[in-house]
């Protein structure tokens, strides 16, 4: 049997066949790039993050550096206090 353009049902269910495989391919092809698209956005907050994380550490090591800084200042600023007070006392 043919339809009025000619084609047998046999060339007809070739072709929707064919068509839709392609648009399984395009279906896979889509699912692939969404998964790419994820994994780099993934990959992306990783990086991100472990910048954020070496930044934390470096910044609490220079903030402890200048609390040992700072005390040892203070520690220095009484003790010369101290030593001035018993300089006087003589």
């Amino acid at each position: 049997m043919t339809d009025s353009t000619g084609r047998s049902q046999n060339e007809e269910a070739a072709a929707f066949e064919r068509s839709a495989e392609e648009a399984g391919q395009a279906g896979g092809a889509t699912a692939s790039d969404e998964a790419t698209r994820e994994a780099a956005e993934l990959k992306d907050r990783l990086l991100r993050t472990l910048a954020e994380m070496e930044n934390l550490r470096r910044r609490t090591e220079r903030e402890v550096a200048d609390a040992r800084v700072y005390g040892i200042t203070g520690l220095a600023r009484d003790l010369l206090g101290v030593a001035d007070n018993l300089r006087r006392a003589r």
